[in-house]
């Protein structure tokens, strides 16, 4: 079975919502860091935009050349 986009769509979201429940919990343990987790979510957020927008999956084979 084939994955497509939408299923990898969910598996981002569901990474992104356990980090972003991660740092809340960790800045509740931790409130004068909170500064730090929420610029950490921010920037996870910002990088699962670009994997689900700007990342082509691409696949190059290589071999040897013949009589090489």
């Amino acid at each position: 079975m084939r994955e497509g986009p939408d299923h990898q769509a969910g598996e981002h979201q569901a990474m992104f919502e356990a980090i972003r429940a991660r740092a809340e919990a960790l800045a509740r343990r931790h409130p004068e860091d909170r500064a730090l987790f929420e610029a950490y979510v921010a920037e996870q957020a910002r990088e699962f935009e670009i994997l689900g927008q700007e990342v082509v999956d691409v696949l190059l084979l290589l071999g040897r050349a013949p009589g090489g």
